[in-house]
């Protein structure tokens, strides 16, 4: 099923007030004042190692959920806010945690490329001081240097890199949010089933584009048509994405 993406974010607003009406920390943040640039720490290599790491949020032993979602509804999406669920940084335990990061933005134009460029904004993570972050499959990987959290790395100043590089190289976006749970691994599950809709409608969506490529346009019955064989195999394609769906 092909849903509007507004029904994600719907859902996730629904989660993020249940969370502050059970009594979980909110922190929420705004643009940085007009001519102020947002905190943006040194460049880096974008690796750091176990030695130097203070946090590890979203390791793939502990929770981890990322969700892109792009909207052409401007409403839904409320410009330059980066909200964090859990606890500080600076009271988290040294060691392994769990992380959900949720990107909205809307567009005038919501296109596939636009989507997939949401991951590259992610990752310019990685020139942030202090900042490593690794991505696969839905799941999201920070690890961030004890130094670089001792010296004031929030997780609001990641967010609002993230916000500060789709408006400076994203094309066609118009409002950018992030919102992180951090911490708790009960916390982040909260949203496992809103992130398990978004993977199948995503997953609907690149098997209908395929199928609408495959379109036949000869106007030949298959048993006379030389592509009768590239054809079997596209639609046995097709067939095992749908049964690896299920």
């Amino acid at each position: 099923m092909i849903f509007n993406q507004g029904y994600f974010i719907e859902q996730i607003r629904k989660i993020e007030a249940a969370l502050v009406k059970d009594g979980v920390d909110r922190q929420v943040s705004s643009a940085p004042a007009k001519g102020r640039k947002s905190s943006d720490p040194a460049r880096q290599s974008g690796f750091i190692t176990a030695a130097a790491t203070g946090l590890e949020l979203g390791h793939p032993a502990s929770a981890s959920i990322f969700m892109g979602i792009a909207t052409d509804q401007d409403d839904l999406v409320q410009d330059d806010r980066v909200a964090t669920l859990g606890k500080p940084l600076s009271e988290l335990s040294a060691g392994r945690h769990s992380l959900a990061l949720i990107l909205l933005t809307s567009a005038a134009k919501v296109t596939e490329t636009l989507r997939r460029d949401l991951n590259k904004h992610i990752l310019s993570c990685n020139r942030l001081n202090g900042v490593m972050v690794r991505m696969a499959s839905g799941r999201i990987w920070l690890r961030l240097g004890a130094q670089a959290i001792a010296a004031g790395l929030t997780l609001d100043t990641i967010g609002r890199h993230i916000i500060t590089h789709i408006k400076t190289n994203g094309h066609g976006h118009q409002n950018v949010e992030v919102i992180f749970v951090a911490g708790d691994r009960n916390l982040v599950e909260r949203l496992k089933p809103v992130a398990r809709q978004q993977a199948q409608e995503r997953s609907d969506r690149y098997r209908e584009a395929l199928v609408e490529q495959m379109a036949c346009e000869t106007g030949l019955d298959c048993t006379d048509c030389p592509e009768n064989e590239t054809c079997n195999v596209l639609r046995e394609a097709v067939v095992a994405a749908r049964q690896k769906a299920v």
